[in-house]
């Protein structure tokens, strides 16, 4: 199961940023506080995930081999990796499918 989020409205230079609390409670509740992983968490997230990949470790080519995935994706353009939130979609939907189930919800405020 994986649930993809956004949020930001705010153009800026940096790629970090944390899930606001509301969506964090709400995500918590929908889990059952059962995160396995945050394939782009960063230091500052108050998620809790079990497993989180934080950069310099690239949640794009890691292993996303758990049951409760939960993305925020960063939403500009990583100059270093050239890549968008595209790529994160397509992970996404690569998992999802080679899981043989579906259920993603995206927050687009």
């Amino acid at each position: 199961m994986i649930f993809i989020s956004a949020g930001q409205k705010i153009n800026t230079l940096t790629q970090s940023w944390c899930t606001p609390q509301k969506y964090v409670d709400a995500i918590n509740k929908f889990f059952n506080n059962q995160i396995d992983l945050d394939p782009c968490s960063n230091k500052d997230s108050i998620l809790n995930a079990n497993n989180n990949y934080i950069l310099p470790q690239d949640g794009l080519v890691e292993n996303w081999n758990y049951k409760t995935i939960y993305c925020n994706p960063p939403y500009g353009i990583d100059k270093e990796r050239h890549t968008t939130i595209k790529n994160w979609i397509k992970k996404c939907y690569k998992v999802v499918r080679k899981a043989h189930s579906f259920r993603c919800g995206m927050d687009s405020t």
